[in-house]
């Protein structure tokens, strides 16, 4: 793959930036019940990758490749990368996303984390190399 291959797609390209705040689970535990306990179900990021910034608390949890859900516990000084959409239709699927979730945190104390979004621009034509 050429070095510029990818130059076309990021002319101008589509970032977003959040904070995103999970709950806690309140402490009778009713509303993990009501909501499955997930802060956000299981799915992939439409776009080519995104970075992840995450607090101490943990939840984050990534479907590997025999559709078991492993922790991603947060490591001090780290940034996760999760592979988009866009990404897997580039490499004709040799790169799958990553399927991801969230789980509420327990009573007490909610879950932050910053996730950073790096996607082609908006009019550009995306097709497998």
């Amino acid at each position: 793959l050429d070095a510029l291959a990818l130059d076309r797609l990021f002319g101008r390209p589509h970032v977003q930036a959040k904070l995103v705040h999970y709950p806690a689970i309140g402490r009778d535990g009713a509303d993990q019940v009501d909501a499955g306990g997930l802060g956000v179900g299981a799915h992939s990021d439409s776009g080519f990758l995104t970075l992840l910034l995450q607090d101490d608390v943990g939840g984050l949890e990534v479907m590997n490749s025999a559709g078991v859900w492993v922790a991603a516990p947060p490591l001090p000084g780290s940034l996760v990368c999760n592979l988009g959409e866009v990404l897997q239709l580039l490499t004709g699927g040799a790169y799958l996303s990553t399927v991801h979730r969230v789980r509420r945190p327990g009573p007490g104390r909610g879950r932050l984390s910053a996730p950073y979004f790096w996607n082609p621009s908006l009019d550009a034509i995306v097709e497998p190399l």
